[in-house]
């Protein structure tokens, strides 16, 4: 039985019973993590327009707009846009040439033209559609918006952690208050992206300590995290290292791919791929 759009988006509104709330602060606080910033370095454009499937609490719409980009954050969920139109209206005071529009739409359908965006994007979204088929047409419209020059990254939780068992069996609530999910590796990822078109060039995996204090959540493991990466800085880590224990993974494709994936849930193998530039620019995580 294949999963409709609506069946996710109800799905969300069920566990979303009231609006995120996310507060201005949080949304500044977030613009300083490695995330945000490989978004915003993702097109190497200072000003672009930019497309959130599937928005969520808004932070990364919000965030661009605030960066001076021209954001659009889409979600099916009447319940969540409510709660973006609220973090609009707090930030839109702040925003320095930037915009943020809150959208309600389908990921299938985008209600676009082809070729309309600079930077395509979502978080947390393209796993919930259980059968291949539905997550390879959310792909292929996300890379039908995105200009030739573009890039479209998408973030998926990595299902291959070693923690990953751990965190199932005691009930990690990251597991247990979505909907249903597609538990990607880093391969299955990409070789998603490569069947819509897109080569992968480069796997990297973020902030890999978290996965220390990911849960349960002790202070003294977040201070013990903290401590190693003063030591340790991460980005000085073997790739293979990062690649396994990375909170997401992120795959640069051709001209620029990249994946993107949430350890909480999957991040896959060491690997790296090269591959020769061509368009438009993806990225996945």
């Amino acid at each position: 039985m294949e999963t409709t759009t609506s069946e996710v988006g109800r799905a969300w509104e069920n566990i979303l019973a009231e609006p995120s709330g996310v507060t201005l602060q949080e949304v500044r606080g977030f613009m300083e993590t490695p995330f945000f910033r490989f978004l915003v370095e993702s097109t190497n454009m200072a000003r672009m327009r930019c497309l959130e499937v599937g928005c969520g609490g808004g932070k990364f719409s919000a965030g661009l707009a605030l960066a001076g980009h021209e954001a659009v954050a889409l979600d099916y969920s009447e319940t969540v846009i409510t709660g973006v139109r609220g973090l609009r209206e707090d930030t839109s005071l702040h925003c320095q040439g930037g915009s943020f529009l809150p959208l309600r739409g389908a990921a299938e359908r985008l209600p676009f033209p082809d070729a309309t965006f600079d930077l395509v994007f979502n978080e947390g979204v393209v796993e919930h559609w259980l059968r291949q088929k539905e997550r390879l047409e959310i792909l292929r419209e996300m890379v039908r918006v995105t200009r030739p020059s573009g890039a479209v990254v998408v973030m998926v939780p990595n299902g291959k952690h070693p923690l990953c068992w751990f965190w199932h069996l005691t009930r990690y609530p990251g597991h247990l208050q979505a909907p249903p999910m597609h538990h990607y590796s880093a391969r299955s990822l990409a070789r998603e992206m490569r069947e819509v078109g897109l080569e992968i060039q480069e796997c990297e995996g973020l902030q890999p300590l978290m996965s220390l204090c990911q849960w349960p959540r002790y202070d003294r493991m977040k201070r013990l995290a903290d401590r190693v990466g003063r030591i340790w800085p991460e980005d000085r880590w073997p790739l293979g290292l990062r690649l396994l224990l990375g909170v997401h993974l992120v795959v640069l494709q051709v001209n620029i791919a990249i994946f993107q994936l949430d350890v909480r849930h999957t991040v896959g193998a060491s690997w790296r791929h090269e591959a020769r530039p061509r368009s438009p620019r993806v990225v996945a995580g």
